[in-house]
C-alpha cells in the first residue's frame, strides 16, 4: 500500500541520574509509539545524556531549524528549558508532550 509521506518527526529526553540502559530503551520506545499513533515517523531520537548538556538540544535545534519536520516529542512538560522551548518554537515546530496516547 502506498500513500502519501507521514509528516517527520524528532523525539528528545534527558538522561536521569542512574538511568539504566533498559530504562533508556523505555523512553525512546515510549516515543516511538507516540510518534507512530499521531502518525508521524520519528527520524531521531536525541538523548540529553548528563555528561555533554545541552549538546543534545542544541543539535536538536539546529535539525529544527532546517526543515521537514512537523514536531518534536518530549517526555515532560518541564524537560525542555525556557530559552530552548523559545529556540524550538521559533522554528515553527509543535511540541507535543509524549504520552499514551498522541
Amino acid at each position: 500500500m502506498t500513500g502519501a509521506a507521514r509528516p517527520a518527526m524528532l523525539g528528545y529526553f534527558v538522561e536521569t541520574f542512574l538511568m539504566t540502559p533498559t530504562e533508556q530503551d523505555r523512553v525512546r520506545n515510549l516515543l516511538l509509539g507516540f510518534a507512530d499513533r499521531a502518525g508521524s515517523q520519528m527520524t531521531a531520537i536525541y538523548m540529553e545524556a548528563l555528561e555533554s548538556q545541552p549538546a543534545a538540544i542544541e543539535a536538536l535545534i539546529e535539525a529544527a531549524r532546517r526543515g521537514d519536520i512537523s514536531a518534536v516529542a518530549i517526555t515532560a512538560a518541564d524537560s525542555i528549558a525556557a530559552q530552548y522551548r523559545r529556540e524550538l518554537e521559533g522554528t515553527g515546530v509543535r511540541l507535543l508532550i509524549a504520552r499514551d496516547s498522541p
